[in-house]
């Protein structure tokens, strides 16, 4: 059977993980690309989840 031609790995992030992220120069003082090879992400990822920040679309859970 051939193998499936999608996605080699899919990773469920949690909000907080985005958040930090998301963060300028997170999160190690780098900026741009190097933020996602730190993490082990897509590059295209910070800069989203910093403008769904930005817009409320990403908001820190309250602590109960």
């Amino acid at each position: 059977m051939a193998k499936s031609l999608g996605p080699r790995n899919v990773q469920w992030l949690s909000l907080e993980f985005k958040l930090h992220a998301a963060q300028p120069g997170a999160p190690t003082g780098v900026e741009g690309p190097e933020v996602a090879d730190a993490l082990d992400i897509h590059p295209l990822m910070p800069p989203k989840w910093r403008k769904q920040a930005r817009e409320g679309q990403l908001k820190a859970r309250r602590p109960w």
